[in-house]
């Protein structure tokens, strides 16, 4: 182990689970201690010095390691009344598995319809054929058949689950945040709640691929719909706040018009107009494209 895989694992991971500053902080901070150790499987540290270094309390700290935890990048042992914290890094089976794919993905297709943020490009896909934890199925009956579904709620370390999904990757992870914004937004949605992985997944791959709408309209939208949720000024929330499933942006107007068509024209007028946001779509776009190029092209869902 060293700096470069831990920081490599990291960023790849982020593409997932989107950390804000105080976690990617506080995860560079651990990953340089446990360089100065060495690399050892486990290490205690003082939160004093981590709350001094990274300038946050120690509630904000508390917060940031329970979500990296959650995300299956750390583990952490606390004990009431002590200093320190014994610390270990959870890298999972994330680096024996990317050594074995490909740096390029094979057969990409592009598809340019228009420019910026409009239709994009449609991208290979990015699939793992390992068998999945029998965990997190759910059983139920559809027209006298039993089937497997896998519900997003289900999901408790998306990091393994990652890696076992029998699926497209990239459509998975844009399915995944879009769910994500809008159950955070609408914690007791019974649509959310229920919501099936597969089912989701299949969604995205129609927008993306027969809808030709591409990845990066899509992340041009779910840059907006994030700023939407922090109620940043000059971000419209109105589809945020309207619609809260991946098959509403497949449905049409009374005017013949899609509303995934009127979202990212509302998404580029304001991508003009704020060249900081113009930004955060271009960086979001080229970080999935790194994603992507890490993954092993296979079989459709």
């Amino acid at each position: 182990m060293n700096l470069k895989t831990a920081m490599d694992h990291f960023w790849s991971m982020n593409e997932i689970h989107s950390f804000n500053s105080t976690e990617i902080a506080l995860y560079m901070y651990l990953i340089r201690i446990n360089d100065l150790c060495s690399w050892k499987e486990s290490f205690k540290h003082n939160n004093s010095k981590i709350i001094a270094s990274i300038k946050v309390t120690f509630k904000t700290l508390a917060n940031a390691r329970n979500k990296l935890k959650q995300a299956g990048m750390i583990d952490f042992v606390t004990k009431n009344g002590a200093s320190e914290t014994l610390y270990s890094l959870t890298f999972g089976n994330f680096t024996e598995a990317r050594d074995e794919v490909p740096t390029k993905v094979k057969d990409e297709v592009y598809s340019k319809v228009s420019p910026r943020f409009g239709k994009g490009k449609v991208y290979t896909n990015c699939i793992n054929n390992s068998s999945i934890n029998n965990s997190s199925i759910n059983k139920y009956i559809v027209k006298g058949q039993e089937k497997e579904k896998f519900l997003f709620v289900s999901i408790k370390n998306l990091n393994d689950y990652l890696q076992n999904f029998k699926g497209n990757k990239s459509h998975f992870i844009l399915a995944y945040r879009f769910w994500k914004l809008w159950i955070e937004e609408n914690p007791k949605a019974s649509h959310l709640l229920k919501a099936d992985v597969y089912q989701w997944v299949n969604t995205m791959k129609l927008i993306i691929v027969n809808d030709q709408n591409g990845v990066e309209r899509m992340l041009a939208i779910l840059e907006h719909f994030k700023r939407c949720q922090a109620k940043q000024l000059g971000f419209n929330d109105f589809w945020f706040t309207t619609i809260s499933s991946l098959k509403a942006f497949r449905k049409t107007g009374k005017d013949d018009v899609k509303q995934i068509d009127k979202i990212a024209k509302e998404v580029n007028q304001t991508a003009e107009k704020q060249p900081e946001f113009h930004l955060a779509i271009e960086t979001a776009i080229k970080k999935f494209k790194q994603y992507e190029s890490s993954c092993t092209p296979s079989k459709q869902v």
